[in-house]
């Protein structure tokens, strides 16, 4: 009668999981860290001027799936803008979505540098805060994922 052997209480590979969780959520959060702390700097030393919304540029990312390929298309805001000297500037926001956020015409507040006015934001939470946020939100997902993958793994 062959003897059954004891199940194995080597975990294997996924031991050492909460490693690759670590290595990715610090720098995550410390890079989202820093862009929060960067676009509030530049938030608070940003000149101010009302701009126009004059319309809308097709953003695509193209992806690659399990049923094909994708290409999401959204929409990213131009905006034009005056500066005290009298000189126009216009700009195209880094973010979009599918649906419109803002209406051509629309009037926003922009944010600029002064040295460089093609260095513009529009003023809100999406444009400043939505992107480092969600890298912070991201690292700490996996920060939390470490710990239980090595609560787990032991």
């Amino acid at each position: 009668m062959p003897s059954k052997k004891a199940p194995s209480s080597d975990p294997g590979p996924i031991k050492y999981a909460w490693i690759f969780f670590a290595i990715v959520a610090y720098p995550a959060m410390a890079a989202g860290l820093f862009f929060l702390v960067a676009n509030t700097v530049f938030w608070t030393q940003a000149e101010k001027a009302t701009g126009t919304i004059e319309g809308w540029e097709y953003m695509e990312d193209t992806s690659i799936t399990r049923t094909g390929v994708s290409v999401d298309r959204a929409r990213a805001n131009v905006v034009s803008f005056d500066t005290p000297d009298g000189e126009e500037h216009v700009f195209v926001t880094e973010w979009g979505s599918e649906i419109a956020v803002y209406d051509t015409g629309d009037t926003v507040t922009v944010l600029y540098d002064r040295q460089d006015p093609s260095r513009a934001k529009i003023r809100g939470f999406i444009s400043l805060y939505s992107g480092p946020l969600m890298t912070i939100v991201l690292g700490a997902a996996m920060w939390i994922a470490s710990i239980f993958a090595k609560f787990f793994a032991e």
